[in-house]
Parts: C-alpha cells; sequence; structure tokens
C-alpha cells in the first residue's frame, strides 16, 4: 500500500464523488497541441507543499481541496468548446466540488468564481424557453436569476398576446421588442393553468420550441448537410424533417460557406448536388416556413410512418385511425388507436376499446390522424 500523499487524497476525492463514467485520469483534452489533464494540473497545484507522508486531517483535507477547485478554474481556462457546452460542464463541477465538500464534511469552503453559479451565464430567451417545457407550468418565482416583473415582460415577449383583455397600466408597458436568436424573432403560444387552490399562475407552451445555436467550422457544416440529404433521400424512410431543417441551416450560411458546399463538398455526390440545388433555390414554400408545430408536421404530405408513429407515442392522447394487413392479407382499420410501444420491429396499438394488436412497419399502409 503506497503512502498517502496531498495528491493522492485529491485524487482519492475526485474520484469518490466523479460524476462523469470516465475515469478522472481520462479528462483531459488537447491545447495546441499539449495535452492538458485535470490530474496533472492538481499535481502541479500541491507541488509547492513539502512531501512526506500525510494524513486525512482537515487541514490536508481543505490544502486538497483547495488544490482541485483550482485545478477546475484553469482546466476550464483553456477549454475551447460551444459556449453551452462549457456552461453545462462549469455547472457539473460547481455540484462535484459541493459533492466533495459533503462526502469530506469541509465546511466554509469557497468555489471560484469561474465555478460559481453566479457566473454562470444563460441567454435570457432560451432559459426561458427551456423552463416553460415543464407539463407542469413554472410561475413567476421560478426563473431565481430573473424578478418576477421582469419575467412578466419576457412572457409578453414571448407571447405577445399572453395577457390580451387583462386591465393593465399601459403607460407601465415598455415598447415591445421581440427575443431574437440568431437574428430570428422567436415567437410562441404560452398557456396558463392553475394547480388546484394555488393562487399563483403557471405558464407553459403546448407546442415545444427548441433552440439550438450551432458555430461550427466549414468540415462541420458539411458533415451535417450530409447526414440531413441522406436522412432526406433514405428510401427506407423518406421524410422531408431533413429538407426543413437544412433550410433553416443553408439560409445562414455566408456566400463562402455556400459556394464551398457546392464547389468542394458536393463533387462526386449526386444526391447532395440535387439537395444543395434545393436549399439554394430558397423557394419561399410550406418547407420553408421558419417554425412547424409537431401536428403540422404529422399532417403533412411527406411524412414517414416511422415520423407519425413517434408523434403518436410521444403523447398517449394522441389518436389515429390506423390501417394495417393481417398475416392473411385482409385490411383492417384500427379507430382511436394509441401506440403503446414503438420499437424497430414491433409497435403495439390500442385501439378505443383498449384491446392491444402488434403491427410491424410492414404491415402498415396508412396513418390518418384523429
Amino acid at each position: 500500500m503506497g503512502k498517502i500523499t496531498l495528491y493522492s487524497i485529491a485524487c482519492e476525492m475526485l474520484r469518490q464523488t466523479n460524476p462523469y463514467k470516465k475515469d478522472v485520469s481520462k479528462i483531459s483534452y488537447q491545447n495546441d497541441g499539449e495535452a492538458i489533464s485535470l490530474l496533472d494540473i492538481v499535481k502541479q497545484k500541491l507541488s509547492s507543499y513539502r512531501g512526506g507522508a500525510r494524513n486525512y486531517s482537515k487541514n490536508n483535507l481543505r490544502v486538497a481541496y483547495d488544490a482541485i477547485s483550482e485545478a477546475m478554474e484553469d482546466y476550464l481556462y483553456g477549454f475551447h468548446s460551444s459556449f453551452c457546452f462549457k456552461q453545462n460542464v462549469k455547472k457539473k463541477f460547481h455540484f462535484w466540488l459541493k459533492a466533495i465538500q459533503q462526502h469530506y464534511r469541509l465546511e466554509s469552503t469557497e468555489t471560484p468564481f469561474e465555478i460559481d453559479l453566479q457566473s454562470y451565464e444563460q441567454d435570457t430567451c432560451i432559459a426561458m424557453l427551456k423552463a416553460l417545457h415543464s407539463r407542469d407550468g413554472v410561475s413567476e418565482y421560478d426563473f431565481p436569476d430573473i424578478k418576477p416583473r421582469s419575467v412578466r415582460q419576457n412572457l409578453r415577449k414571448l407571447s405577445p398576446g399572453l395577457y390580451k383583455g387583462e386591465k393593465e397600466n399601459i403607460q407601465e408597458q415598455p415598447e415591445y421588442v421581440p427575443f431574437r436568436i440568431g437574428g430570428q424573432q422567436v415567437t410562441v403560444d404560452i398557456r396558463i393553468k392553475k394547480r388546484n387552490n394555488d393562487r399563483k399562475q403557471y405558464y407553459y407552451t403546448p407546442n415545444t420550441v427548441h433552440p439550438i445555436v450551432l458555430q461550427e467550422n466549414l468540415m462541420q457544416v458539411g458533415a451535417l448537410l450530409k447526414a440531413l440529404c441522406n436522412s432526406y433521400y433514405n428510401p427506407q424512410r423518406e421524410s422531408w424533417l431533413g429538407l426543413l431543417i437544412a433550410i433553416d441551416i443553408w439560409s445562414q450560411l455566408s456566400d463562402y460557406a455556400k459556394e464551398k458546399m457546392k464547389n468542394v463538398y458536393a463533387i462526386g455526390d449526386q444526391d447532395f448536388c440535387e439537395f444543395i440545388e434545393i436549399l439554394d433555390d430558397g423557394c419561399p414554400d410550406n418547407y420553408a416556413s421558419t417554425y412547424h408545430t409537431e401536428r403540422e408536421m404529422a399532417e403533412a404530405e411527406g411524412l414517414s410512418k416511422e415520423d407519425k408513429l413517434l408523434y403518436l407515442a410521444k403523447a398517449p392522447e394522441r389518436t389515429a385511425t390506423i390501417v394495417a394487413t393481417t398475416q392473411d392479407n385482409r385490411v383492417i382499420y384500427i379507430k382511436g388507436a394509441t401506440v403503446k410501444d414503438y420499437g424497430d420491429n414491433a409497435v403495439s396499438v390500442h385501439d378505443s376499446d383498449n384491446i392491444e394488436r402488434i403491427l410491424t412497419i410492414a404491415n402498415i399502409r396508412d396513418i390518418v390522424l384523429n
């Protein structure tokens, strides 16, 4: 058994509370050709302390903890990633440090500002859109970083007609300035619900909006568009969802990026050439509409059986009439059908009398949403 050192104590602290599936020794990245390892930084932080055997005294635990917290701050400083991913890592590191404090009963410990949740930056619009995904709804007081009065104003910015009909002081209302993400105006339908005898109002969006912001290099853009192209032309599962997403991406690219897609990435790939022609045409038809609800997509022509089944499986209240064939080639109509379980090989369908039938994708001829 090796001797106990400050470094071994720090390693134990990290491994005992590690929130990741990878071992702590594998938490590393490359920065300008240099390998940056979390454990290496911890070792460096402790290098100025006198060596020799140690015990688990409160002082030694605190020294090891301080080295870990400073190492996490340094590790994040040089880590190049998307804003959202880095913010999520910052949050995870914060709770990792809290877990160490609790496990080793460390009191009055400080968290570096860069890892403290007070420094956790977020886009107000995106944060509110995500919170409004709650099916139980959120109140004006469920946004700890935003004052209730500001929450109400932001809700109005997202859904201008939310308080229509209510008596309000017009002079107190600021000029309407919509939220924008990537230049696009963001508006959603926000509903209000009550909870039992609770007097608070709870807000939610019946159709959820999921903003995704990407900052990609050309290779990543090319790979993404090719994947969407393959989805669009897949003979096993034809669906225009890939085209709809690609149109949104294409419209945000510079002329330089578009030329590279045409003259480099599309060379030798006939499907991708045709896909790029569709994107570049920029026809202002229904496909190019900025936002569609799932219902609108599910009812649109060109949506695959698999996509419609997935739409039904997501919510038990969604029903449809499913036209299918039996093993003896009889055509059956399953009315008021709900999808209870949806897998690659079998689909569990219950009719209006709750009688279960197991179907395969090949058995299903048509799906008509109710």
